[in-house]
C-alpha cells in the first residue's frame, strides 16, 4: 500500500509489516495482528485488516506503533482480509463468516451484512460498495446501508477487485482471468 510517501507491505505468514521508501530501503518492520493482508490510508494512520484475528489495527505511519486494535467479527477469527473506504466509513470483509461490516473511523461497527459466501474483496465506486464473494463465483453490489441491489456472475474463484473510474475489474484466480463489469 502506498501512503502518499512510503510502501507497506503485508506479511500474511510473519505477522508483520514491512514501511520502505520509494528507492526501496527499509525504514521498518512493526508488528501486527495475525496474517495482515487488506490496508486504508487515513492521514497519520494506517489501518490494518487482520486475516486470522478477530481484530482490525490502526498503526501510526511516522511511527509503526499500533494505536489501536478494534474487535471485528462474531467469532475468534471471522477472516478479516479485505478493508475498503467509502469516504465516511470503512467496510470490512469478515471472509469466514460470509459477513461484512461497515465500521465508523472511531471503531465502532455501524452495521453488519450478508452479501454471499465468502467476501474476500471490495471497491467503492463512489455510490455502491462492490464485494467479491468467492465461493458465489461472483460479485455483490450493496448500496451504502448494506443491501444487496443485485449479484453479477463471474468466471470461478474472483479475488480481487478495482474500480478505474468507470468500471470494477474482478481478478478470478481459480480460472486464471480478468474480467470487467459495467457500470451502466
Amino acid at each position: 500500500k502506498f501512503d502518499g510517501e512510503n510502501m507497506w507491505v503485508a506479511s500474511f505468514t510473519q505477522n508483520n509489516l514491512t514501511k520502505l521508501a520509494r528507492d526501496g530501503t527499509l525504514l521498518g518492520k512493526y508488528s501486527t495482528g495475525h496474517s495482515p493482508g487488506g490496508m486504508f490510508v487515513d492521514g497519520p494512520d494506517l489501518w490494518v485488516a487482520n486475516g486470522m484475528s478477530d481484530y482490525i489495527s490502526k498503526l501510526s505511519r511516522d511511527t509503526g506503533e499500533t494505536v489501536a486494535e478494534y474487535p471485528i467479527g462474531r467469532a475468534d477469527m471471522p477472516g478479516t482480509f479485505a478493508v475498503q473506504f467509502d469516504g465516511t466509513q470503512l467496510w470490512i470483509a469478515n471472509y469466514f463468516e460470509d459477513t461484512i461490516q461497515r465500521l465508523s473511523l472511531d471503531g465502532k461497527v455501524t452495521m453488519t451484512a450478508n452479501a454471499g459466501l465468502d467476501p474476500v474483496s471490495m471497491a467503492f465506486d463512489g455510490a455502491y460498495l462492490w464485494v467479491a464473494v468467492v465461493d458465489d463465483d461472483a460479485v455483490a453490489k450493496l448500496d451504502v446501508d448494506g443491501n444487496v441491489l443485485g449479484t453479477f456472475r463471474v468466471p470461478k474463484g474472483p479475488r480481487q477487485l478495482l474500480f478505474d473510474g468507470s468500471s470494477i475489474w474482478v481478478v478470478s484466480f481459480d480460472a486464471k482471468m480478468v474480467s470487467k463489469l459495467s457500470l451502466d
